[in-house]
């Protein structure tokens, strides 16, 4: 996969965001990756399921499991998510540049708890599922 553009979105942009909607998303995953991407003028629809099958298709970029490559597209001011499909409910959160790159940071809402904000994404799934999750990328439009 070729390396990711630098975009015209200011650093502070995508955390700022996370930042805005997570007291209002913190316990609903789904909900609160819609709004950090509603904020950033991208549309996504239905839950976690579903979201991660719309990321799977272009204009994302799939990442697969590659948490180096997930650090990079973030820190180069692109909108990642992470994201695990499962029977009943998958799970979503948004990753956020930060230094070092790894391990990853994020923000997350979790259904029927409060998720975490600008915290270690290994917080967010179990030790034996965090090498399962798939990232996904999209270069919001300028601003």
């Amino acid at each position: 996969m070729p390396e990711p553009e630098p975009s015209a979105i200011h650093r502070a942009t995508i955390n700022a965001v996370c930042q805005s909607e997570w007291e209002a998303h913190k316990s609903d995953c789904s909900g609160f990756v819609k709004a950090v991407a509603a904020a950033l003028g991208i549309n996504l629809a239905g839950q976690a399921n579903a979201i991660i099958d719309t990321m799977g298709r272009m204009p994302w970029a799939q990442l697969g499991t590659d948490m180096g490559a997930a650090a990079r597209y973030a820190r180069l001011d692109y909108l990642v998510i992470a994201g695990l499909k499962e029977s009943a409910h998958g799970h979503l959160a948004v990753v956020v540049p930060s230094v070092p790159p790894l391990p990853l940071k994020g923000y997350w809402g979790s259904l029927g708890r409060i998720g975490q904000q600008d915290t270690k994404l290994s917080l967010s799934w179990r030790a034996e599922i965090l090498p399962s999750v798939q990232y996904f990328a999209i270069k919001p439009p300028s601003q």
